[in-house]
């Protein structure tokens, strides 16, 4: 089977990285293109990213909104080599307007693991994301949620 986009068709799919200042080391060329992995004219893997992008942004909401379960007021630093650094907490942490944590979720390729500050927020948070992915027709599994405070028999995803 062969991969290999058309002659024709890779003008189309060129990025000017030059804005993003590579050396000549990291990139010798200052307009790339993708020769593979469109399969036929479906999304370009820069197209797949900047769609997963800009839903992650749908999902998150405004963090402004005292209403959203995602809604975060501050930015903490918590980094090596400061004066208050402590290791025993996360090097960024968001903050809801309460100062509480808020909540949060990481995708990994498929999967999606929320973080908060109760088992009622993760739950809330858990609900949110999947119903705003299923608005965007991505697909979900709510009952895969794991417990906020752990669980002895992990269930699927483990």
């Amino acid at each position: 089977m062969n991969f290999e986009l058309h002659p024709s068709a890779s003008k189309y799919t060129g990025v000017d990285v030059g804005p993003l200042e590579f050396s000549n080391t990291e990139c010798i060329a200052r307009l790339l293109w993708w020769a593979k992995n469109l399969m036929g004219f479906s999304p370009s893997p820069y197209n797949l990213f900047k769609m997963y992008l800009i839903s992650e942004e749908i999902i998150r909401g405004d963090r402004h909104d005292s209403t959203n379960t995602f809604q975060w007021s501050r930015c903490l630093l918590n980094l090596p080599g400061t004066i208050d650094y402590n290791p025993g907490i996360a090097w960024i942490l968001k903050r809801r307007s309460d100062k509480s944590p808020a909540s949060d979720f990481v995708c990994f390729i498929d999967d999606q693991r929320l973080a908060g500050a109760s088992s009622e927020i993760i739950v809330e948070a858990g609900h949110a994301l999947s119903s705003r992915e299923s608005y965007l027709g991505i697909q979900d599994a709510l009952r895969k949620l794991r417990a906020a405070e752990g669980t002895k028999y992990p269930g699927d995803w483990a």
